[in-house]
């Protein structure tokens, strides 16, 4: 019971420290709605690079990402694909950690992941992506960040969006 109550005093005293940290950051906005719709460890794409998808003719033709990324372009939605590029056993990916408007530049954050130290993997050259519902519109270029080779990685958007 003690440790609850010290739980719930440590986050009574820390919220004045994040509201704090939020108000200086009025010029970034989170953006909701951007979100993991699909990720597969064969995309056929030896290098990191980024592909955005506005029509299911444009999909790439890659097991694990059709579905959820045809519901998104349903719901108008862009899907952006984030290759991570030739890796040399099964388990890596990616994984979305922010999504933040900053003038104009739609910027996404995402996490590394990889397989854990000391398991067993089948020897097998993978090229893993993910893809990402984000807005249709509203921005001007985008960034991905993220900790693995080949990365930050940037496009502009389309003219006619």
């Amino acid at each position: 019971m003690a440790i609850v109550s010290l739980r719930a005093l440590g986050v009574g005293l820390l919220a004045p420290l994040l509201v704090g940290c939020q108000a200086g950051q009025a010029e970034m906005e989170p953006l909701a709605g951007v979100e993991v719709v699909g990720k597969a460890d064969h995309c056929n794409r030896e290098k990191p690079g980024l592909s955005l998808v506005r029509s299911m003719s444009d999909f790439p033709q890659v097991d694990g990402l059709m579905p959820a990324g045809e519901g998104a372009l349903e719901a108008g939605h862009d899907v952006l694909v984030v290759y991570l590029g030739q890796r040399p056993t099964p388990g890596y990916g990616g994984e979305l950690r922010q999504a933040e408007m900053v003038d104009g530049m739609l910027e996404l954050s995402l996490r590394s992941t990889e397989p854990e130290s000391g398991s067993m993997m089948a020897q097998v050259i993978t090229t893993p992506c993910v893809a990402l519902a984000i807005p249709d519109q509203g921005w001007s270029s985008l960034s991905v960040r993220m900790g693995a080779e080949g990365f930050p990685l940037s496009l502009e958007a389309p003219t006619d969006h």
